[in-house]
């Protein structure tokens, strides 16, 4: 529901006709298995759509694109956008590392249960405080270059893996009340939400990739 007359309505209408009680709770018990099935198809979709924007496609960096969807839970479903030739970071075989493995990533996640607060990202491997001097230095670097060429961040990132963040539009960043549209874009291909993530992610990427490549000495791209 999105707002308390919304949710009021439905509490009112079931005690008025507790006959529907059964197939509320049926609908609640179901509810995640739907969500997960739409919001893992829509995530795939949008990786789709990223891999084949021009842009990218010409981007001087040769990059690689994944997603995957592993349900409702804080950063657990994802896209990620990383270099080829972005170095690695110092990391032991017992380090708990992304999808992406030991390189910095762009990355669209979310960052709260039942896939709320979605959030664009740059991401490194591990936590600024888990790291060897040098990457240290290195991802302190990272920050302040990512500061000045995409804007300020969301917030504070101290000893965390996020040197950059911003959240989605508040109106396109909880999508477990979003699944009924997200339904009908995946069945079009085509869409609101789905254009706002496709541009936004390409748009921030493109300008984080340059910025990136600059600290780790490779080529920068060209938009």
């Amino acid at each position: 529901m999105k707002s308390y007359a919304e949710s009021q309505a439905i509490r009112d209408f079931l005690f008025e006709n507790p006959i529907h009680l059964d197939v509320a709770l049926a609908v609640q018990e179901t509810w995640p298995s739907i969500r997960d099935t739409v919001c893992n198809e829509f995530l795939d979709q949008l990786c789709t759509r990223i891999r084949e924007v021009e842009s990218i496609q010409k981007c001087e960096t040769s990059v690689q694109i994944g997603s995957v969807y592993k349900g409702a839970a804080a950063h657990s479903s994802r896209i990620w956008l990383y270099g080829d030739n972005w170095k690695p970071y110092v990391t032991s075989a017992k380090a708990n590392l992304p999808p992406w493995g030991n390189r910095t990533a762009f990355v669209l996640e979310p960052d709260g249960k039942d896939l709320g607060y979605w959030f664009f990202n740059v991401q490194t491997p591990l936590s600024l405080d888990t790291m060897v001097a040098t990457d240290r230095s290195r991802q302190e670097h990272l920050q302040q270059e990512l500061s000045d060429g995409l804007g300020k961040s969301e917030g504070t990132t101290h000893n965390l893996r996020w040197p950059w963040w911003i959240y989605a539009t508040p109106d396109m960043r909880h999508w477990n009340s979003l699944v009924p549209r997200l339904y009908r874009e995946c069945k079009s291909s085509e869409g609101e939400i789905t254009r706002y993530f496709v541009e936004t992610f390409v748009s921030l990427a493109l300008k984080a990739i340059p910025v990136i490549d600059q600290i780790e000495h490779t080529r920068s791209c060209s938009t």
